[in-house]
């Protein structure tokens, strides 16, 4: 039974586990939170007072992950009856040994309890997943109220109320991290894992593209986990890039003076660029540059393990 699919199914269960055991833990204790409730509750009351359902805004947000679920359970049972499938045509260890009716019957009820102990795991990891993109969703639309309200030409107000919303970004950011970490660092396994057991299947199978797929099919469920928790990531790191263009915007604002010179424009200008405002993990502004160097350095990585399995092979 040792093959590389076998391989992604035991690596997809072990990862889900881990993801589902820490990142429920970490998304709990924030729940608890005091600052986090707090925070929770300044961030539905600012959406709310501009008339915004914070339900329409991720409505079609948790039709995706729901979606994503039923993906991730379906690649997870195909790849187990897959490799089923390849143990029964085995004449050395078929799948129901003959007059060993228990036997079989252990080992159909052990296979039944392992794909229900997946499937929970990965409803608790996209569950998660889907909070993290619904409160960074939330706090997306409240920097699009903050700049609603701004357009009066209150520039004075502006400065404390920006206050609240910097503090709103830290706050959610500093009680998201434990969970956000464990999530992104799961799944980067993952994909590295694939990575490496798909170019080592392609070079030992001689490039045989038909196997290589078959084979690769078990991996669905490591792909759907890295592509979710890159969305979350993509989430953060644009919640940033927005905090980063709304000085332009607010410098764009008429003066209610219509004065081009507007000091108080200038200084809230300065002053939100200053905060330097966004998402932030453990003190690390998530950004889309930081996204993309990661990129680059699992690319690298990649390669370099490509040159040497070539030159090994």
């Amino acid at each position: 039974m040792s093959s590389v699919g076998f391989g992604f199914i035991i690596m997809s269960s072990n990862l889900y586990t881990v993801a589902a055991i820490s990142c429920v833990f970490f998304l709990r204790r924030a729940l608890v939170s005091e600052d986090f409730v707090l925070a929770l509750e300044k961030l539905h009351n600012f959406v709310v007072a501009f008339e915004i359902e914070w339900g329409q805004v991720t409505g079609i947000e948790w039709r995706m992950y729901a979606l994503v679920w039923v993906l991730t359970v379906s690649g997870f049972g195909a790849a187990i009856g897959l490799e089923e499938w390849k143990l029964s045509q085995e004449a050395w260890q078929p799948l129901i040994v003959s007059g060993d009716t228990p036997s079989a019957i252990i080992r159909i009820v052990c296979t039944a309890f392992s794909f229900i102990a997946f499937c929970m795991c990965a409803a608790a990891v996209i569950l998660v997943d889907y909070v993290q993109s619904h409160l960074l969703l939330g706090l997306d639309k409240s920097l699009d109220c903050w700049c609603c309200s701004v357009l009066d030409g209150d520039f004075r107000s502006a400065v404390e109320s920006w206050n609240c919303m910097q503090a709103l970004l830290k706050a959610v950011g500093r009680e998201m991290a434990g969970s956000f970490i464990a999530a992104q660092a799961v799944g980067a396994i993952g994909f590295i894992y694939f990575l490496a057991s798909t170019a080592t299947l392609a070079f030992q199978s001689g490039f045989h593209l038909q196997f290589t797929a078959v084979e690769s099919v078990s991996s669905v469920p490591l792909l759907l986990l890295f592509l979710l928790n890159l969305r979350v990531c993509w989430h953060g790191a644009a919640l940033t890039e927005k905090c980063r263009a709304i000085p332009a915007f607010v410098n764009q604002i008429p003066s209610p003076d219509e004065d081009p010179i507007d000091h108080d424009r200038t200084y809230l200008v300065r002053f939100i660029t200053d905060s330097a405002a966004g998402f932030s993990v453990k003190d690390i502004t998530l950004t889309r540059e930081k996204l993309m160097k990661n990129f680059v350095m699992v690319g690298g990585i990649l390669s370099g393990f490509v040159g040497v399995l070539s030159r090994v092979t």
